[in-house]
């Protein structure tokens, strides 16, 4: 795992850090706007995907045409959504897991929100589908449970070497986090009561 200074900065720094200026990036559209500046920054091409209400907000791979599937270096997803609220199921996580495996695709889901969830729904690691530790890697948001700003942290967990190139970028762009909020961190995940 890799402690961040937010899960925003995870997710802009990871087309900086995985991403070669020409090379193209997936971004869902609604989608939270660091994704497409990271791409941008990075000197990526953006490439859509629409997520639509009859789709429940959910990307429909099948519409990512062949060459642009084949040129994507990184994929972003967001479950739940922001900023459509949708949530996702592990079989969307499998069929994005095999859609990168088939063409050699980064993914970094965005699951800044998953601690932040009604109903009895419980949002799944998209880590949790066969094979996506190979396939990228997740960033989650720990600022919530403890109380929001400036309480700003961050982690990303999954794929050794997407996480060594995330470190080797945010080492070198951020100051390192608090050793005593990781440790609060760190307690109230334990205590989910809390």
């Amino acid at each position: 795992f890799l402690p961040l200074m937010g899960s925003k900065t995870g997710v802009a720094c990871g087309a900086l850090s995985l991403v070669n200026p020409g090379e193209t990036v997936l971004v869902p559209d609604p989608a939270y706007p660091a994704y497409r500046t990271a791409a941008i920054m990075a000197g990526a091409n953006v490439r859509a995907i629409p997520l639509v209400e009859r789709n429940d907000f959910l990307p429909d791979l099948r519409q990512v045409e062949p060459a642009v599937a084949q040129q994507a270096k990184l994929m972003y997803v967001s479950y739940p959504n922001n900023p459509t609220g949708a949530v996702a199921d592990i079989q969307l996580f499998r069929e994005i897991v095999d859609f990168a495996g088939r063409n050699n695709i980064i993914v970094c889901h965005d699951a800044t929100h998953a601690l932040m969830t009604y109903d009895d729904y419980e949002a799944p690691s998209f880590l949790q589908a066969p094979g996506a530790i190979n396939a990228g890697f997740e960033i989650f948001s720990l600022s919530a449970i403890l109380g929001g700003a400036p309480w700003d942290l961050g982690v990303a967990v999954g794929n050794p070497a997407c996480l060594a190139a995330l470190s080797q970028l945010t080492n070198n762009m951020d100051t390192a986090l608090f050793p005593a909020i990781q440790r609060v961190a760190a307690r109230a995940l334990e205590s989910p009561d809390s």
